[in-house]
């Protein structure tokens, strides 16, 4: 007789079992689906973010081109004659100011001490019945306007005045005067040291 033995248990025989099911495959088949989806929306999502990035960015570069360029322009092609006016002005305003150095510098402008002597002189020479409404003084010129109660009183101010130093060898080259009422005392005057006015 002849006797052969099967093994039943090899595993050629034996049942295999499936790793996943239908239903945990077609799962998985979705999740991993659903997962791709999001990647691919939020790709999307970011890039038309970028996208409108990019749009912002071009036309700031085209903006400032533009100007660049504008301004490239006005420097080649001559300057703005707001510009020109204004240099012009400058120039003119500099000249001023070097012109009257010059003559700060070379002490032309006639005193240079100031008039605080002359005022105090003018005060300290005082006559009842007479005032002073105006004093002007300008270089080597000088003015005085007042109103006197009596002509005599006039010519005893400017001896008076001849006294102080500040004044001495002051000449009054125009005198003016006139009544402030016809027939009354009360007298206006003006006296100019030259022949200009200050």
């Amino acid at each position: 007789m002849i006797r052969q033995q099967v093994n039943l248990l090899a595993p050629m025989f034996r049942k295999q079992r499936a790793l996943f099911s239908a239903r945990i495959s077609l799962a998985i088949c979705a999740v991993v689906s659903l997962a791709l989806a999001l990647i691919y929306a939020g790709t999307a999502w970011r890039g038309a973010a970028l996208a409108g990035e990019q749009a912002r960015l071009l036309q700031q570069r085209d903006t400032i081109t533009r100007r660049l360029n504008d301004l490239v322009a006005q420097i080649e092609g001559g300057q703005d004659k707001s510009l020109d006016a204004q240099i012009a002005s400058l120039t003119q305003e500099r000249d001023r100011k070097l012109q009257a150095l010059a003559a700060l510098s070379r002490r032309e402008l006639g005193n240079t001490t100031g008039f605080s002597p002359q005022f105090t002189g003018l005060a300290s020479q005082r006559l009842n019945g007479l005032w002073l409404t105006q004093v002007q003084i300008s270089g080597q010129h000088m003015k005085l306007s007042g109103v006197a109660l009596g002509e005599e009183l006039i010519p005893r101010y400017l001896h008076k005045l001849g006294a102080e130093a500040v004044f001495a060898g002051t000449e009054f080259g125009h005198a003016q005067l006139q009544r402030v009422i016809e027939g009354g005392n009360e007298i206006r005057f003006e006296l100019r040291t030259g022949s200009a006015t200050p």
